[in-house]
């Protein structure tokens, strides 16, 4: 079957070369994984760039040497607004403070969806060890979610055994646990898929990488 993969540079480059064949098994470890997996949960004030002394000290002042991913936004903000403060200097520092906050909402989506798939579906391919794929109708779906700063479109050949998922069911934050459930269930098992251009596959096996059909580059 022929498919289309978004691939995004910085990941098993080396892999995609035209003609190669990548196997796609459980100890492959895909971008989604490596970005769960090597996610620094927390960071401390001491790591922020010399710009922030001022925000620092006042932190560790007030005792707040490290701020947990579970902070609230206005909670940062109160500890931000005992002291003035440079507003270039606060916006990068909530930039970054949001940044990490949303990677770790992403990462506790995608494991409740892991361990729905483990009970519910145990054969349905992982999100963690899979090749991501979309009919060619879908790349430009995929590009304007992903939105990728660099990155190479190759057509791949897969298995008849890829599983087509219901991208529209992907975990949201402001979901409760039950319906997330409720909703990777159905992820894993299809039965409807409304919108042909949002496809999105899950691939496992032999892959062969094609022909790169286009490149994608933002600044």
């Amino acid at each position: 079957m022929e498919l289309f993969h978004i691939h995004t540079l910085g990941t098993h480059d080396y892999s995609f070369v035209p003609n190669n064949i990548i196997n796609v098994d459980d100890t492959y470890n895909n971008g989604l994984y490596q970005k769960i997996f090597n996610l620094n949960m927390n960071f401390s004030a001491e790591s922020l760039p010399r710009t922030f002394d001022a925000i620092n000290k006042e932190l560790q002042g007030m005792g707040v040497s490290r701020i947990v991913l579970n902070s609230r936004i206005d909670e940062l903000m109160h500890y931000m607004g005992f002291f003035g403060s440079d507003e270039k200097e606060l916006k990068t520092f909530f930039n970054m403070a949001s940044k990490i906050i949303k990677d770790y909402h992403d990462a506790l989506n995608e494991m409740a969806y892991e361990t729905c798939r483990q009970k519910s579906c145990p054969t349905a391919p992982s999100r963690l060890h899979s090749l991501y794929a979309c009919s060619e109708q879908g790349i430009a779906y995929w590009d304007r979610i992903m939105k990728p700063k660099k990155a190479d479109v190759f057509r791949i050949q897969v298995s008849d055994d890829s599983l087509l998922t219901n991208p529209s069911l992907l975990p949201k934050d402001d979901m409760e646990l039950y319906n997330k459930v409720v909703d990777a269930r159905e992820y894993f098992r299809p039965s409807n898929i409304e919108d042909k251009e949002s496809n999105e596959y899950l691939v496992r096996g032999k892959v062969l990488i094609g022909e790169k059909v286009r490149e994608i580059r933002r600044r």
